[in-house]
């Protein structure tokens, strides 16, 4: 797995870190976790973590907000030459409609920016800050392990790559497919866009890896393909959030 620093030109591997099997953990947040259907007919289950909802599965729509279509890349070449041409599209990991069930789908970022919406009506993509207060709220120390789901992680030298799933967020391998339109990394990372630029041609991303029990954070060329995660704020009077609904 390769990801590009913008900061060097260089290409970087994510952090590994040892750990031991670590226990269950329960959570002081309450997570009720709900069906909902979509306005872009997907039926979606969502959980309560801390201040805010979140989806609990990936996003799997094939249509804007407005109902336009949103073009599927059927092979690596389409992919590629969507990205070129910045134009929003969807795929499967692996163009294998099989993995759609467990995994959703993944979009390049032009998806998730346009104007039209990607997400059902009183939903969006979270910015990068939310993804931020989202781990926060989890719990500053691993993080990862409580957002990972108990089952389809692969081993880790020899180590359960599985996690506790204490925060109910469910979050599965899917992987993700490059700019190119090759895919890496089903059953070792889950990966997500988050709404934020980063630079010219860079968005931000939020990471979870088989061998880590912390969520990462990258930025990456927003043609690539990445699953998307939707969330909505319940907005409560809460002494821990700032203004600009940041935790402090």
């Amino acid at each position: 797995m390769k990801f590009h620093d913008v900061h060097s030109g260089r290409h970087l591997q994510p952090a590994i870190k040892k750990f031991k099997q670590l226990r269950p953990i329960v959570l002081a947040v309450y997570c009720t976790i709900l069906s909902v259907t979509s306005s872009n007919a997907q039926a979606f289950q969502e959980v309560k973590i801390g201040n805010a909802f979140w989806m609990a599965e990936n996003l799997s729509v094939d249509r804007f907000r407005t109902g336009d279509t949103i073009r599927q890349a059927k092979n690596a070449a389409e992919w590629n030459r969507a990205g070129q041409e910045k134009e929003p599209v969807w795929s499967f990991y692996g163009y294998d409609s099989d993995n759609g069930a467990q995994f959703g789908k993944l979009y390049n970022w032009y998806a998730v920016r346009d104007a039209r919406g990607l997400c059902p009506v009183g939903w969006e993509v979270p910015t990068d800050a939310e993804w931020k207060n989202l781990t926060r709220t989890i719990g500053v120390k691993g993080a990862g392990f409580k957002m990972k789901s108990t089952s389809g992680w692969d081993d880790y030298e020899g180590k359960n790559g599985n996690g506790s799933n204490a925060s109910g967020f469910f979050g599965r391998p899917g992987g993700y497919c490059d700019s190119d339109g090759t895919c890496f990394n089903k059953g070792l990372g889950s990966y997500w866009w988050t709404s934020s630029a980063y630079a010219s041609g860079y968005a931000w991303l939020r990471n979870l890896f088989h061998a880590d029990i912390e969520m990462s954070r990258y930025s990456y060329p927003m043609g690539a393909g990445f699953s998307v995660r939707c969330m909505k704020k319940v907005f409560e009077k809460n002494p821990r959030l700032n203004h600009r609904g940041e935790f402090f």
